[in-house]
């Protein structure tokens, strides 16, 4: 069992160190330095002369912090560390002296010694953040279903938990409906999938991207900031029902479109970072869902058009 703990906590450690850089970059983006969790209501009142815990990722870079009277409970500790991250609790695993904790009676020794470790189920990839997303009351999460119905600013940018781990990846984007313009696609800095932070043709909006096209309007490729504008080729217009598939090589750094499974068009990524999921809603009717499908089933063509972008033939 404990083999089975240690492999699965290996798997997961590549999208953690990911996750790290990106959390360093989130703090320079709020400008409030190392993230802190504010004191538990359900803490320790008998822990002794406690300080601060520091919460740090298997690369033992700081992820956050978390002040006294610090959580009393493994499930409240996993809680504080949901809030300050932006990910489900369920998908953190913390981790004290080389061992996994699964109890709540590791948790004194585990503070004495200042420091915890988290890693994180890769499922947290595939599953829209709206813990720290400032304008998640508007919208309706539901699974990997997103909805707007609620919708009261003119868009709002959702993103994915925590980075793609590394390896292939197939996923879809079912424009279930899709009232205006929309892009799907992937992000390096998460703090640019919350709410407003930056429109989708603002130059600081980095990323690769299909961009639908406004109503009927025919869509392309996007990349700000990594894309010369001679490489944002023309795309098929999305409009409702129809879905974008999208294959992406975290380790090559290379993704690929289609449309309805006809293939659009593919891109290098920048060399190194996170990789988030990123889809874009701004009218109350819009509703998509993002399905994360096996890597075998990747279209043919898909997979060829990925390979050569990798390959450069």
């Amino acid at each position: 069992a404990l083999n089975k703990q240690i492999n699965d906590m290996e798997a997961a450690a590549s999208a953690l160190i990911a996750m790290e850089a990106d959390c360093q970059d989130l703090r320079a983006n709020e400008g409030t330095g190392t993230k802190r969790a504010a004191p538990s209501s359900d803490c320790m009142t008998d822990a002794g002369d406690l300080t601060t815990l520091t919460i740090q990722g298997m690369s033992g870079r700081t992820l956050a912090e978390i002040e006294p009277p610090l959580p009393s409970t493994l499930n409240g500790l996993k809680g504080a560390v949901s809030s300050l991250l932006g990910i489900e609790a369920e998908f953190v695993k913390v981790i004290h002296g080389g061992l996994l904790l699964t109890e709540d009676e590791g948790l004194l020794d585990a503070y004495s010694s200042q420091i915890v470790t988290v890693v994180l189920d890769s499922s947290a990839a595939f599953l829209w953040d709206t813990i720290r997303n400032p304008d998640a009351h508007q919208l309706t999460v539901e699974g990997s279903h997103v909805r707007c119905p609620e919708l009261e600013v003119d868009y709002i940018n959702v993103v994915t938990q925590a980075p793609l781990p590394a390896g292939r990846h197939f996923v879809e984007f079912v424009m279930h409906y899709k009232g205006d313009e929309q892009w799907c696609g992937v992000v390096q800095d998460k703090a640019l999938g919350w709410g407003m932070k930056v429109s989708g043709h603002s130059r600081k909006f980095e990323g690769c991207f299909y961009y639908c096209g406004r109503r009927s309007q025919p869509g392309r490729l996007t990349g700000h900031g990594h894309l010369d504008p001679s490489e944002m080729i023309p795309f098929a217009s999305v409009g409702s029902g129809d879905i974008i598939g999208m294959a992406v090589d975290c380790d090559h750094r290379a993704i690929a479109f289609s449309c309805n499974g006809q293939v659009q068009g593919t891109c290098t990524l920048p060399p190194q970072g996170p990789l988030y999921l990123l889809t874009h809603v701004d009218t109350p009717g819009d509703h998509v869902e993002l399905r994360r499908q096996d890597v075998e089933d990747v279209p043919l063509e898909l997979m060829q058009a990925l390979n050569k972008q990798i390959n450069g033939a």
